[in-house]
């Protein structure tokens, strides 16, 4: 039943059409003021099960509140730090984007890289997500992720800080609460990349009274990170991915395997570190040297040798980076390479024969997986996954990012499993703002009414 006068109605249309165009003029600026922040914070050694241990309380706690995986992340193989970080920022195995280890031997360039501009560039229609992101017209921050100091197609990050081992986990976060300040330019993507976990887990071994002091800093700068981000308005618009790229085995030194005498007399190079080594011999000699490396395989055990060719096809790592000869310890062991690296130890931190920490390994290995976790509005809430792989991040973040979906990469789409439908949100919020409008415009127009008109309203059904 309606008791408005037949007067008026030509007023409430027109009341309407204002609103229509207010609503959808604050929809622009709604949807201009919501454009999403993705902060990515990554872990070198952050296994998933530092988060069943109790390591992480506070991040166990964001996890439970955001989306998580079960089991964790499987690295790409190798299980290193470099080749899991740029496969995170392309969503490409190491066969296509070329970074197969964390020092490689390329015999094109017949060079040794250790992080180098060439590490990163051996195929060059690979661009990372913070270049993307800078072609598309938005602000890259990356603190010293790997491969983000160098440009790649003209492009660079608007902020970079390089790597620099002696700077804390706070004053990367503080420099990156900076940057979110910054009203000029502020970054719609934000990359953060830390060792410092890896590294106390190689020298003191991946379940030390060390590793567990270094995952409550890890914990405690989260925090600091999260409640410093800036005002409300900001805090909103932020989402955060927290991610580890691989976990590490502990290993005595009654389990590293010498295989020294089988390539005496074999001119040869070694590069690389366990659990995974890479052979170089001298031209004509690789299959001598593979014949005694598998000589050594049957007497000495606990290791498989594969030339280029044989690597199994679920590893995507046939890139002749990865050749001619490879060398991959089984779980909890590692090659002799480890005899010098303990003395460093000892002779710099002092340790004594303890566990040291390995990885490099086979990426089935599920107490090698890594970790995933997605906090803020464009995730959903209370979710798990059972596990996702490495490369499965990067159409997150185009995503989050709304950069071209079509990019090539070798990635499952989680998108409907990870993130909420946020365009279903912004839509139910401008229907709730229009209905509060036109109730309030209602509501203004009775009280205008005189009295007169009141009394000559008719009433309709």
């Amino acid at each position: 039943m309606s008791c408005i006068p037949n007067a008026y109605w030509p007023i409430i249309f027109g009341l309407f059409l204002v609103t229509t165009l207010f609503v959808s003029q604050t929809d622009c600026q709604r949807l201009l003021e919501y454009e999403q922040i993705l902060v990515v914070l990554s872990f070198s050694g952050l296994s998933q099960d530092y988060l069943k241990g109790n390591f992480l309380p506070y991040l166990l706690q964001l996890a439970e509140s955001g989306v998580m995986t079960d089991v964790g992340v499987q690295p790409v193989f190798p299980t290193k730090a470099l080749p899991n970080q740029f496969s995170y920022a392309t969503g490409l195995y190491t066969e296509t984007h070329g970074v197969t280890a964390d020092v490689i031997y390329d015999e094109k360039l017949d060079r040794v890289l250790n992080g180098s501009r060439e590490t990163y560039q051996s195929n060059p229609g690979v661009l990372p997500i913070w270049i993307l992101n800078e072609i598309e017209g938005g602000t890259s921050g990356c603190m010293m992720w790997p491969g983000s100091e160098f440009s790649y197609a003209g492009r660079s990050c608007t902020y970079h800080v390089p790597f620099d081992e002696n700077t804390s986990l706070l004053e990367k976060f503080t420099t990156v609460q900076s940057w979110l300040a910054d009203r000029r330019n502020p970054p719609n993507l934000i990359m953060v990349y830390s060792n410092e976990l890896e590294k106390i887990s190689n020298i003191y071994g991946s379940h030390s009274a060390e590793v567990r002091r270094a995952c409550l800093d890890i914990d405690d700068n989260i925090r600091h990170l999260l409640d410093g981000a800036g005002h409300w308005s900001l805090r909103r618009r932020i989402n955060y991915m927290i991610l580890g790229d691989h976990g590490s085995a502990s290993v005595e030194m009654e389990s590293f395997l010498n295989l020294t005498k089988y390539l005496d007399g074999i001119p040869h190079n070694i590069y690389g570190r366990s659990a995974i080594l890479q052979v170089v011999p001298e031209k004509g000699q690789i299959d001598t040297a593979y014949q005694k490396l598998k000589q050594a395989q049957k007497e000495v055990g606990h290791f498989d040798v594969f030339k280029q060719n044989e690597f199994p096809g679920r590893w995507h790592a046939n890139h002749y980076r990865a050749g001619p000869i490879l060398l991959l310890a089984h779980y909890g062991y590692a090659f002799q390479d480890m005899f010098e690296i303990i003395e460093e130890y000892m002779d710099k931190y002092g340790v004594k024969d303890f566990d040291y920490g390995i990885f490099g390994y086979d990426n089935n290995i599920t107490s090698l997986y890594g970790t995933f976790i997605g906090i803020g509005p464009y995730f959903r809430k209370a979710h798990r996954l059972p596990y996702m792989q490495a490369v499965d991040v990067f159409p997150l973040f185009l995503h989050i990012l709304g950069l071209d979906p079509t990019r090539p990469n070798n990635a499952t789409d989680l998108r409907q499993e990870v993130l909420k439908g946020v365009s279903i949100a912004v839509i139910a919020v401008l229907i709730t703002a229009l209905v509060a409008l036109l109730i309030g415009a209602a509501v203004a127009l009775y009280f205008f009414i005189p009295n007169e008109g009141r009394r000559d309203m008719i009433v309709w059904s």
